[in-house]
């Protein structure tokens, strides 16, 4: 089962640097020092068992089973149906978790000193430590029985082979680079190591007396996953989730993400004995995570708390979607009823009102018609990227409209909607009617001006001095015919 946000919060002008560094940390160490590591614990593993060192200890281990009252590998439902090299590392299983063992088999306390199978023992015990000390991740690897400060460090950086490193990497880019824009530079390395302790911590408690070593960095990274969480709190995330025969892109309060990973590491922890994953430090992990990010979130300065903050519920989006339905299925006043609705919220909203004007056009008689036609002509002209989009919505009005309404104000901005997408002609034609029908209205001179000014961009040299023409007889006193004359003595 597998739940992983998908926000994307950064860009590669402001990339995770952190983030990054640390998967760059753990690929060197990996490729640089545990190349090996597969290969000589094989070595060592093959030792035990060939040199007889297996057998001796397993034979102690049924002798320490009936001293001590402990529980047998044999008394496991699974372990009549284990062939007999399966039950032999069932055993082996059992003696790496069970450190009391090892202490009371070298003191003397399983096998007496008299015993010639003792020192046969500690033998080839020695060779095989010495052969496991040669492995990176069982030296600096975290065992519970013999914690070492390092080791509550080093083996968040160590891990058991390629794949546990990829996956692992995988999910530290996917959840660290999320975090990381919102935290303080110290705040994201604190939580990823001091996590990493933390699930260091709970796997010691659990298994005190396993000398098996616990690396990698699902600890650390189970921790920013607990801190995501909790800095994202109610804020709606996109989540993928896979649960093997289902899978789909959801979206809910992040918050929810910590009980959800928890009781699945929970589950695992309980259900999968047999694994080799350390659910109990993915499961500390998440939860030291969580009090950290926690503890930023109410310290001043941690945190760009505007980075985690929940967005407003979006409710325009919803009702256009709904609107569109009811046009598809012709139902043009329940549509409009919605669309009213989005305008109350946004009354800007340019999309609303193309919808609205769409609805509209079907009565063009209707005095609604016009006025939905000017105010979305309005909004197109205020902004010079919508410059085309003016033009043709002009130019639908004025196939439909019979006659049409709009002011001259309307008429003289959406003059310069067409100079600007290049249709100097449509432009002209409209000008050349407000000097006839409107030659009062205030900036018609200067539009006039910049029409001539793309005449003369264009080369139309006749054109352009037409326009200047046309400005100094129809505006004699303004001051653009001052500049169009003298525009005029150059040419």
């Amino acid at each position: 089962m597998i739940a992983i946000p998908l926000t994307k919060n950064f860009s590669w002008r402001n990339p995770p640097l952190l983030t990054i560094a640390l998967i760059l940390i753990n690929c060197f160490i990996f490729i640089a020092f545990q190349r090996d590591d597969d290969r000589r614990w094989e070595e060592a593993l093959e030792f035990y068992f060939v040199s007889g060192l297996g057998d001796l200890e397993i034979d102690a281990y049924k002798r320490y089973v009936q001293q001590a009252s402990a529980p047998s590998p044999e008394n496991d439902a699974v372990f009549a149906k284990l062939s007999e090299d399966e039950k032999q590392y069932y055993y082996y299983r059992a003696i790496v978790e069970n450190a009391e063992f090892g202490r009371r088999l070298a003191a003397g306390a399983i096998w007496p000193e008299t015993e010639p199978r003792l020192g046969e023992w500690r033998r080839l015990r020695s060779e095989f430590e010495s052969r496991m000390e040669c492995v990176v991740s069982y030296r600096y690897g975290f065992r519970p029985a013999f914690p070492r400060l390092v080791t509550w460090f080093s083996s968040m950086f160590l891990h058991g082979g390629w794949g546990h490193l990829i996956g692992n990497m995988i999910f530290l880019w996917l959840i660290g680079a999320l975090i990381e824009y919102g935290c303080r530079h110290v705040v994201f390395p604190v939580v990823y190591l001091l996590a990493g302790v933390g699930g260091d911590v709970l796997f010691w408690l659990l298994h005190s007396g396993s000398t098996s070593p616990c690396v990698g960095a699902s600890g650390a990274i189970s921790g920013i996953m607990g801190a995501f969480a909790v800095f994202y709190g109610l804020k709606r995330v996109g989540i993928f989730i896979n649960l093997g025969f289902y899978f789909n892109y959801l979206k809910f309060p992040a918050i929810l993400l910590l009980p959800f990973w928890m009781g699945h590491e929970l589950f695992q922890l309980h259900f999968d004995e047999m694994s080799n994953v350390g659910y109990a430090a993915h499961l500390g992990g998440l939860g030291f995570g969580a009090l950290l990010a926690w503890g930023a979130r109410i310290i001043p300065g941690c945190l760009d708390q505007e980075a985690f903050a929940a967005a407003e519920e979006d409710k325009v989006a919803p009702r256009l979607e709904q609107a569109l339905k009811h046009m598809g299925a012709l139902e043009f006043t329940e549509a409009r009823r919605m669309l009213e609705d989005v305008l109350k919220e946004a009354p800007e909203n340019i999309t609303a009102w193309q919808h609205l004007f769409t609805i509209d056009r079907q009565s063009p008689e209707a005095p609604q018609f016009h006025q939905t036609t000017a105010k979305l002509m309005d909004l197109l002209c205020a902004d010079p990227a919508n410059a085309n989009k003016a033009c043709a919505l002009f130019q639908a009005y004025s196939q439909t409209a019979k006659p049409p309404r709009l002011s001259a104000g309307h008429y003289l901005r959406v003059s310069q909607c067409f100079l600007a997408s290049g249709d100097l002609g449509a432009a002209r034609r409209i000008l050349v009617t407000l000097v006839k029908k409107a030659k009062h209205l205030e900036g018609l001179p200067m539009a006039l001006f910049r029409l001539s000014q793309g005449f003369q961009r264009s080369k139309l040299s006749g054109d352009y001095l037409e326009c200047l023409q046309l400005i100094r007889a129809e505006f004699p006193l303004s001051d653009v015919a001052r500049v169009a004359g003298e525009h005029l003595k150059k040419a």
